[in-house]
């Protein structure tokens, strides 16, 4: 019973110890890949045993992930002495400026870690930049075929000298004119070297608004609906003149028949006859009669038109708008 209770916990740490001396820490990763580049970084692997693969290394998807996430790379482990490090190699070239790779080391415990790279930029070649044409390669290839026609007619008796056409001289170039010295806030502007923003007028409102015709309508109808109120105010006044009229008329023979009764004699039993009214009061009634019925009339007909042109108005008004809308 003793033997067996010591055993237990001796059996016990001889099969965590295999586990825990085969685990594996990730530490920091080196980059050496431009953009552009295939990938190609280093891992430090901070402890692990002698039997360490590297084929319990990979790259897991990170399906979350806010940058491009690279899922593929091959494995490969460098020992140096007591340095363990584990070298990635990709096989399609990085395009983006930030990458996300997760590294899983399934080497007795299962450890995963997540490295953010920034590769650097691209590497310029120098074979890509053309050099500026200069000026003095035609003058040294016509230097060296002059001297090629020289060497060729000296070592030819044959040959004649013939006498070169002598150039005309070229005019003389006027001196270079000194430059004017710029002006201070020009020589800032460009010593500063920042962008300027120039900011300009509104351009005019267009005339192609397609609310521009309703605009003109609704001012139209505003000042038609004004003058009908005037309109309106005229007829009343003119209504209240006809009145008047007829209040003084209506005064005006009762005047007249008191004034009859006051001249008529005492002495006549009957009641006098009612005076007729004379011909100039009678064609004076009868004009006022007419002028306000022609008043009345004139009115009438003008708040009509009025009203139909109005009516008419909105309606277009209306169907214009139904237009724009649709």
């Amino acid at each position: 019973m003793i033997v067996s209770r010591l055993l237990r916990p001796i059996l016990l740490s001889a099969a965590i110890l295999p586990g825990a001396a085969s685990a594996v820490g990730l530490g920091e990763i080196n980059l050496h890949s431009h953009i552009g580049e295939a990938l190609r970084a280093d891992i430090s692997i901070i402890a692990g045993g002698e039997n360490l693969d590297a084929a319990c290394f990979s790259l897991d998807p990170v399906p979350e992930a806010d940058f491009p996430v690279i899922r593929a790379a091959r494995p490969r482990l460098v020992r140096n002495g007591q340095d363990v490090r584990l070298i990635l190699t990709g096989s399609r070239p990085i395009s983006e400026p930030v990458v996300l790779i997760r590294l899983r080391a399934a080497c007795g415990m299962d450890i995963k870690r997540d490295y953010v790279l920034l590769p650097a930029p691209p590497l310029v070649h120098s074979s890509d930049i053309e050099p500026p044409p200069t000026r003095a390669e035609p003058d040294r290839t016509r230097r060296t075929e002059a001297a090629g026609n020289a060497r060729a007619s000296v070592g030819n008796t044959d040959l004649q000298p013939t006498e070169k056409p002598r150039r005309p001289r070229a005019a003389p170039r006027p001196p270079p004119q000194p430059r004017k010295p710029l002006p201070r806030e020009t020589l800032a502007s460009l010593a500063d070297g920042q962008d300027r923003i120039v900011l300009g007028a509104a351009p005019p409102r267009g005339t192609s608004d397609p609310l521009a015709p309703l605009h003109e309508l609704d001012e139209r109808l505003l000042k038609m609906e004004t003058t009908l109120h005037i309109l309106n105010e005229e007829v009343d006044k003119l209504a209240k003149v006809a009145a008047l009229g007829a209040e003084s008329r209506a005064m005006r023979e009762k005047l007249q028949e008191f004034q009859a009764q006051q001249a008529a004699p005492t002495t006549l039993p009957a009641a006098p006859a009612a005076v007729p009214p004379t011909p100039a009061d009678t064609r004076s009634s009868a004009n006022a009669w007419l002028e306000l019925l022609f008043g009345l009339l004139l009115g009438g007909s003008v708040s009509a038109g009025v009203a139909h042109l109005v009516s008419r108005h909105q309606d277009n008004a209306r169907r214009a708008k139904h237009r724009s809308q649709s």
